[in-house]
């Protein structure tokens, strides 16, 4: 669940953890249209073809602070153009960790044990030869 930045009645942008951000539009009072949506963050434009709600998620965004115009145009020529909406993204530090580790750390703890064991027992052993 992405941090919402910016609610509004028909946009809302959310800010996911891994620096991503995540567009949710749809169009006012109920309309059903197709067509395509229109993103601009900061001079690059987002494409997609959608309906009359699209999330979408923009991956790896620009670290500074923009202005998103957001506007859709339905395949019968209708544009709706929304508020240009602040967004601030920020500089991420750390992030996702690897999937390198073991979630087994009983076993590994029982093995370094018994391990520790053995090699006592092996020790008394050679001392009482």
């Amino acid at each position: 669940m992405p941090d919402w930045i910016v609610a509004t009645e028909w946009l809302k942008v959310g800010l996911l953890p891994d620096g991503d951000i995540v567009i949710d539009a749809k169009l006012p009072d109920h309309q059903e249209e197709t067509g395509v949506w229109n993103f601009d963050l900061g001079g690059k434009v987002y494409n997609i073809e959608g309906t009359e709600s699209v999330k979408y998620r923009i991956a790896k965004a620009p670290v500074g602070t923009y202005n998103i115009l957001v506007t859709f145009t339905s395949h019968n020529g209708t544009v709706f153009k929304f508020e240009a909406v602040p967004v601030s993204v920020p500089t991420v530090n750390g992030g996702q960790l690897p999937a390198t580790a073991t979630p087994w750390y009983n076993l590994l703890l029982s093995g370094s044990l018994l391990t520790i064991m053995g090699g006592v027992i092996l020790w008394r052993r050679k001392l009482r030869e």
